[in-house]
């Protein structure tokens, strides 16, 4: 829902655009208390993000709410409400209401979020890093696409910031449509394989229906076409890596996943860092 305001956000304040840790408690403590902490942490300096008043301010809150509320991507809604809300409103808007909508779910949590595990951390094993390696190519050029569409819009082709929005849906698309056909084929594969190994099961089954998605991935032709078919191959590749790590540990998923969340988060924090000076220099083609 932010990137959209950046701009916005810039012009205010003249800027330019824990995994590991919470995964290691959430195995010693429990999911349930790591959880409801960190969304804690996060509603809090989320809400002081949109009330502060200068730069450095905002630099010093986001990164606490980032550590408490982690790396979810929203691609669809979130942009479009966002642009929305900086044309009609102002920018601070976008993070009450994200703090508004997580306080429901920190209250409905407190209540009905159940525990389900409690273990003690996996050492990363070198699949995961391989994996989480690919993972994060593919998250920095998901976060290169939200950064880069509202100002393309804008600028390229005069569009109001609140219709520049709706080409996110787009990226929903895709995501959606890839989502719904690996989860319908990827345990068939994987059914399929198994019976040629004699019905042993191996989580490298998850891995070939990840061809597809990387197939997918360079394809993009056009603007929203192209959003949308990347935007498939994505979420297929993601599936894939994440079926597959989890197969190969399931006791310890989450400290698994922790460790290719930190590079594919670095990732996205990174690629937005180079882009304005790459489009600069070689244009939005690039």
């Amino acid at each position: 829902m932010v990137a959209p305001d950046l701009a916005a956000i810039a012009k205010d304040f003249g800027v330019v655009s824990t995994p590991l840790l919470l995964a290691s408690l959430s195995e010693t403590c429990g999911r349930v208390a790591v959880l409801q902490l960190a969304n804690l942490l996060f509603l809090a300096f989320n809400t002081a993000c949109g009330a502060c008043r200068t730069r450095e301010q905002l630099v010093l809150f986001r990164f606490p709410g980032g550590l408490g509320g982690g790396a979810s991507l929203a691609v669809a809604i979130g942009p479009i409400e966002g642009t929305s809300i900086v044309q009609y409103s102002h920018w601070r808007w976008c993070f009450y209401a994200i703090s508004i909508a997580d306080a429901v779910v920190q209250v409905w949590a407190t209540f009905f979020l159940q525990e389900t595990h409690t273990r003690k951390m996996l050492h990363t094993k070198p699949v995961i890093q391989v994996l989480g390696g690919y993972m994060a190519i593919l998250f920095g050029l998901m976060y290169l696409v939200l950064l880069t569409f509202p100002r393309l819009w804008v600028e390229r082709y005069h569009a109001y910031i609140s219709m520049s929005g709706l080409h996110f849906i787009s990226a929903g698309v895709g995501l959606v449509l890839g989502a719904q056909v690996c989860a319908l084929f990827q345990d068939r594969i994987c059914r399929r394989v198994q019976r040629g190994n004699g019905g042993v099961s191996e989580s490298e089954y998850r891995i070939p229906f990840m061809f597809l998605g990387s197939f997918f991935v360079p394809l993009g032709i056009s603007l929203d076409l192209g959003v949308a078919i990347i935007s498939y191959g994505m979420i297929v590749c993601w599936h894939c890596m994440q079926g597959r790590i989890q197969d190969a540990y399931p006791s310890y998923a989450v400290s698994a996943t922790a460790a290719t969340t930190i590079l594919r988060s670095l990732a996205g924090a990174g690629f937005p860092l180079f882009a304005p000076a790459m489009y600069s220099s070689l244009g939005y083609r690039w």
